[in-house]
């Protein structure tokens, strides 16, 4: 468990860097990145989402020549890996030796999946994370039905709708923000604490 205190005078900000606004500049002049807002912005560009819009100002064949090349799968990568941190980040504790336990715990309290798909994606998970392979019987669509993913029995595989699992990640964020806000001020400092010190990373300023 961590030592480090946030000061309850800072205990809101630190919790609003994390899940609401981040990229605020320390002290020492680094950028603060909230891991879980950095999850959301991948996750988003390799949706190909608003590549027309700045920094990327893209025109139209170029945005649809890029979102045709971008890796559908490292996106369920980004989409699991937040499944990951909102597990440690809601257990208080980084969870070694229990990767699997806090991902499944996750993935149903607060994405709101059944033990069935929960299953499914830390397999995928796994697969992907260690060998970068995913099975033969599992494929992604950006968009096509309601929910992150289903299995088909007439075709024997699971479906992944990248729209879903983007909209799972909002949803759990803003379910999670929410449960810790209601806390009494000491349990809120205990959270605080916590993403403080595993839920962030610095970059220099360009």
């Amino acid at each position: 468990m961590n030592k480090f205190h946030v000061p309850d005078q800072k205990v809101n900000k630190v919790l609003d860097e994390f899940f609401v606004k981040d990229r605020g500049l320390t002290p020492e002049g680094a950028i603060r990145n909230s891991t879980l807002l950095s999850c959301q912005r991948d996750f988003l560009f390799l949706r190909g989402s608003k590549l027309k819009n700045p920094p990327y100002n893209l025109d139209k064949e170029q945005s649809t020549t890029l979102r045709n090349a971008l890796p559908s799968f490292a996106a369920i990568l980004v989409y699991c890996s937040a499944i990951d941190l909102l597990g440690r980040v809601m257990k208080k504790n980084v969870g070694n030796g229990a990767s699997k336990k806090y991902f499944n715990w996750s993935a149903t309290r607060w994405f709101e999946l059944t033990r069935s798909q929960s299953s499914a994606l830390w397999k995928l998970r796994c697969a992907m994370s260690h060998q970068y392979m995913i099975e033969k019987d599992q494929r992604a669509i950006p968009f096509g039905f309601k929910g992150s993913m289903k299995y088909d029995r007439n075709l024997k595989k699971w479906i992944f709708n990248l729209n879903g699992m983007y909209g799972d990640l909002r949803k759990a964020k803003t379910k999670t923000f929410n449960y810790i806000k209601n806390m009494t001020i000491k349990t809120k400092q205990k959270y605080a604490s916590f993403i403080y010190e595993y839920g962030f990373f610095y970059t220099n300023v360009s």
